[in-house]
């Protein structure tokens, strides 16, 4: 699993690296800009491993979803942003029928650098921190007995890319080690 987290981010690194060499025109994200992201989430960092029955459990993808607001420009390098993000997920073991929720809600702050200039793309990376709300089964005696509700905090570092069909309305995905360990879905630009 560490591998994983270490290739993701090095291939996450290399693309970002790789892009900065690109020079066409145009910078996707402005000071002014509010953005609202939603997709998808898949591979948690959060490890569910019951040893014999780990392949029994049934994660759903997470339901993403964030929003925020450019509010420093730093002069031909980029635009910082604030904002906060949410997301869902439902997670199922089907050899003892029991299910348990997973909902997180935090603030990130997130560079777009733009040095790139290659129009309608907006590259950027990030650090989140926040609160995960999850019930998960109490067992006793080694059989399962109740869910239980808890919290705990959560930190995440990312990297990713926007890309604009029009002025208003794009596609994202994001590589990191946050909530998930990749992001897809769809960008509306105000």
């Amino acid at each position: 699993m560490k591998n994983t987290i270490k290739s993701l981010i090095l291939f996450a690194a290399i693309a970002f690296l790789s892009l900065s060499a690109i020079s066409v025109k145009a910078q996707a994200f402005e000071k002014k800009n509010f953005v609202l992201s939603t997709g998808l989430g898949f591979e948690s960092i959060w490890d569910y491993d019951y040893g014999f029955y780990s392949g029994a459990a049934s994660l759903w993808p997470t339901i993403y979803l964030n929003g925020e607001q450019g509010i420093i420009d730093i002069k031909k390098v980029g635009v910082i942003s604030a904002g906060g993000e949410t997301a869902f997920r439902h997670v199922s073991l089907s050899y003892i029928d029991t299910k348990w929720d997973e909902f997180y809600i935090g603030t990130r702050g997130t560079f777009h650098l733009s040095l790139l200039k290659v129009k309608n793309l907006d590259v950027y990376g990030g650090l989140s921190i926040g609160i995960r709300f999850y019930s998960e089964p109490k067992w006793v005696k080694g059989y399962y007995k109740e869910t239980e509700t808890r919290t705990s905090p959560y930190y995440g570092i990312f990297v990713g890319g926007r890309y604009y069909f029009n002025k208003n309305f794009g596609v994202f995905s994001e590589l990191g080690y946050e909530i998930t360990f990749i992001k897809f879905g769809f960008v509306f630009k105000f």
